[in-house]
């Protein structure tokens, strides 16, 4: 299904920056593949080069090829990787092209001409299935950063293409989304689509990923059947720098002897587009004090920093 021969590659017109090197990887259809590695390690390129990114619309310079189905991604045009994958970006603004929800999810059966009543048809199946009816009619300028996330991967789903990339598809969603994006991966998994993850945080994927590749420093250093990956010691993980590979429950946090407070928040609220979010919020932190703000998409997170911030004004408070 997909192969990399001998595949290297490094960025910019003079190949000085690091991507991948001497990458030899085969991977069959109906595969749920795992790159796991530090940032900055080659994952995201070892996506960008199999949907046709690299090397039709990034500078770079690369040697050995990458194949799909035995044609070479850099032989083939991007009207036809387009046919053949689809992706979730790490930071899903940069593949939007409209400016409400409906538009975005469709753009890519637009672009293929599939008929209006089957647009139509595949639009509430998507909507239904990844549990998204509530982000209807909303303009994309209004959404949190999960629901940018959870648009991105409907885009990706509605395509209905062979080989889904998915580059963090979780770094914005709560541990809600997460289970449902799960669950729509293994539905993909077993209608036979070809999956490959680039991730850091884990836990998500046991009994889902089938191969598991480490990278370091741009080459696949390791790699482990999923069973024996999800296996593996806690001093066998901490030694690689991943992350957890169980759900964990967050351990009590270090307490702060009394001190004048150096932020305070007093009945504050919150508003995004005229809509009231958050009220009568109030808190203060001492000096060197770690605040966890958590909470479901949507629901003010980003809102509250940015207040704090000064880069928005409270409603009041």
């Amino acid at each position: 299904m997909i192969r990399f021969e001998h595949y290297s590659f490094s960025y910019g017109a003079d190949g000085k920056e690091q991507g991948v090197r001497d990458i030899n990887l085969h991977i069959p259809a109906g595969e749920c593949v795992l790159f796991c590695g530090a940032s900055g390690c080659g994952k995201s390129t070892l996506l960008k080069s199999v949907n046709g990114l690299i090397p039709h619309l990034t500078v770079g310079k690369s040697q050995g090829a990458v194949y799909i189905d035995g044609a070479a991604v850099s032989d083939l045009p991007m009207y036809e990787l387009a046919k053949r994958t689809a992706s979730v970006f790490q930071n899903p603004k940069s593949q939007f092209f409209n400016t409400d929800v409906e538009s975005e999810i469709v753009y890519s059966l637009e672009n293929q001409g599939i008929p209006v009543p089957e647009i139509d048809e595949r639009l509430e199946k998507t909507l239904k299935t990844l549990c998204i009816e509530h982000l209807r009619g909303r303009s994309m300028f209004a959404l949190s950063g999960g629901e940018k996330q959870q648009v991105a991967f409907a885009g990706a789903y509605i395509s209905d293409e062979s080989i889904v990339l998915l580059d963090e598809p979780t770094a914005n969603l709560d541990t809600e989304a997460i289970l449902k994006i799960r669950e729509i991966i293994s539905r993909m998994k077993d209608a036979g689509k070809t999956i490959l993850i680039a991730e850091h945080r884990l836990y998500w994927l046991r009994e889902l990923a089938d191969s598991v590749y480490y990278v370091c420093n741009g080459s696949i250093s390791q790699n482990w059947t999923g069973k024996e990956f999800f296996s593996m010691t806690e001093a066998e993980r901490k030694k690689l720098g991943l992350r957890e590979l169980n759900p964990t429950v967050a351990s009590p946090g270090k307490a702060f002897p009394d001190s004048t407070p150096i932020l305070e928040v007093r009945n504050l609220a919150l508003a995004y587009k005229k809509k009231v979010i958050q009220e009568d919020l109030s808190f203060s932190l001492a000096p060197g004090e770690i605040l966890g703000i958590v909470g479901v998409n949507g629901t003010g997170k980003t809102t509250l920093l940015r207040t704090l911030a000064g880069l928005q004004k409270p409603l009041r408070g």
